[in-house]
């Protein structure tokens, strides 16, 4: 898991998308797919994913 922590003064300049990023998605979602971790959160996305992957299929 990735954590980032912040300073004060590293706040002061953060700044929010106005949107989601598309390639971010993607990159995020290929991590959970590949790993173990969260297995309470993403376990039953993981298994319909992997049925939609292994048919060949999209959402």
């Amino acid at each position: 898991m990735l954590r980032i922590h912040f300073t004060g003064t590293d706040l002061e300049s953060v700044g929010l998308a106005r949107g989601p990023d598309p390639l971010w998605e993607i990159v995020c979602s290929l991590c959970r797919l590949q790993t173990r971790e969260g297995a309470m959160a993403f376990g039953p996305w993981r298994l319909w994913v992997g049925g939609l992957v292994r048919q060949g299929g999209a959402a």
